[in-house]
């Protein structure tokens, strides 16, 4: 699995926050530096918008499992404390 950078990870970030991290990410893109994207994002009416580019099947698979272990890893540090317990 390939190293997984956080551009930015943040909770309750304003809407400036999040638009300058869609520049940061079209900046990158307009660098030739990104060699494909996977987008998914919740609509202020509740609709989850998803996008591609570049990226077939497996290679979304891919992607996806890089999500769920960085959100493993965050479930992880949130119950570290109890988790030593067990050890």
């Amino acid at each position: 699995m390939a190293k997984v950078i956080k551009l930015f990870n943040k909770q309750e970030q304003d809407r400036e926050a999040l638009v300058k991290h869609i520049e940061d990410f079209l900046e990158m893109a307009k660098n030739g530096e990104l060699k494909n994207i996977m987008v998914a994002a919740e609509h202020i009416d509740n609709d989850i918008l998803t996008g591609y580019c570049n990226l077939d099947v497996q290679e979304k698979q891919y992607m996806i499992g890089h999500f769920q272990a960085d959100v493993t890893m965050a479930i992880v540090e949130a119950n570290i404390d109890r988790l030593i317990e067990f050890i």
